[in-house]
């Protein structure tokens, strides 16, 4: 589990500074994968427009009472996500680039995702369809 981001840590995310963003921004924060068996890695590239989805979620906004992880709630047709064909709506986006994302802020984490490089590694766990 990861600490909730202070104020400092905030500022950092938000600048502008070229900088490594794991090594300066996430330091000691850091949380690797490590032995998801349910979960699958996407690479995806950013065009222009982002990664081609939108998410909802996170332990100041969560979908379901208890469960602050971020999901995938929409995404766009002809966009990196939808041409992977690897990625549906309600898959929860556990890491970005191997930095956890699980119980984090959503707009601690819609920081990852825009602070990070265009080529970039999502761990997702997949939805289970019952149907």
């Amino acid at each position: 589990q990861i600490e909730e981001a202070n104020e400092d840590d905030a500022l950092l995310i938000g600048s502008d500074r070229q900088t490594n963003f794991e090594e300066e921004l996430l330091f000691d924060r850091q949380q690797v994968v490590k032995g998801y068996n349910d979960c699958i890695k996407v690479e995806l590239i950013r065009n222009i427009n982002g990664f081609g989805f939108s998410l909802a979620g996170g332990v100041d906004n969560q979908t379901r009472e208890g469960d602050p992880g971020i999901y995938v709630n929409n995404i766009v047709p002809g966009g990196p996500v939808h041409r992977s064909g690897k990625v549906n709506i309600g898959d929860e986006i556990v890491a970005i680039n191997d930095i956890n994302i699980e119980c984090v802020p959503y707009k601690w984490a819609l920081d990852v995702i825009r602070n990070g490089p265009a080529l970039s590694v999502f761990t997702i766990r997949k939805t289970i369809n019952w149907d």
